[in-house]
């Protein structure tokens, strides 16, 4: 039952942030302090989940515990902007002329999100991300 936390990826980047957040959760619900080969299983289960460009990430490389993985794929799939440069596209944005409200509206809300994902997947402290 607990398997179902964890959702299936194929490389999506506004998937990422959604699937790291499950897969930790995951992991960190059901590993164990003594017993390896229980959270290899685990890590292998998460594995499972990947299908299209997401696949070839495990296919090419060999990945034997959760950070190496997180890193990989933040590198692959996740925005390459830092988060300054994100937060800068937001507050600098301005509605152009033939641009309706409601597209407007779109455009900030795809931008906002975008920032928060980036947050999600590059903040280890929950703190930190309540706090940005």
């Amino acid at each position: 039952m607990a398997n179902n936390i964890v959702p299936t990826y194929n490389g999506d980047s506004k998937d990422l942030a959604y699937f790291l957040r499950q897969s930790e959760k995951y992991i960190d619900l059901l590993k164990t302090d003594n017993n390896n080969l229980f959270n290899s299983l685990l890590l292998e289960q998460v594995k499972s989940k990947f299908s299209g460009p997401a696949r070839d990430i495990i296919i090419n490389r060999s990945f034997d515990n959760w950070p190496d993985l997180k890193i990989a794929l933040v590198t692959r799939f996740g925005d390459p902007r830092s988060e300054e440069i994100l937060a800068y596209d937001l507050n600098t944005s301005i509605q152009s002329h033939p641009q309706s409200f409601s597209e407007f509206h779109d455009e900030i809300s795809q931008k906002l999100q975008v920032l928060k994902e980036h947050l999600a997947i590059n903040s280890d402290s929950q703190e930190v991300r309540v706090f940005k």
